[in-house]
């Protein structure tokens, strides 16, 4: 299966946050749009990382519950790996596991 394939089952936009965002706030918007991470991007087509529930996660285990007021970028993964339509899904999988 490509990423086209499930692009056209899933839309391809994609929810961003501001590096500057709470993770407060991410978590308020990954609950709203069902989604376990949020790129993170000025807004402008450019990613400055990721931040995924993994990420909050790891964090909330650190700071406990003073998580929630820490801008985005300080738990952020700043280095994202990108795909295309034609690339299969096997080989994302293959990709995220390493």
């Amino acid at each position: 299966m490509l990423v086209s394939a499930i692009l056209e089952s899933k839309g391809s936009e994609v929810a961003t946050i501001p590096r500057t965002a709470t993770i407060g706030t991410a978590v308020a918007d990954m609950v709203r749009h069902r989604v376990g991470a949020r790129v993170v991007s000025p807004g402008d087509g450019s990613i400055d990382g990721i931040v995924s529930e993994r990420d909050i996660v790891r964090c909330l285990s650190e700071l406990h519950a003073d998580v929630l007021a820490q801008p985005v970028y300080t738990v952020m993964s700043s280095s994202v790996h990108l795909c295309s339509p034609d690339d299969s899904a096997d080989s994302l999988m293959t990709l995220m596991t390493e």
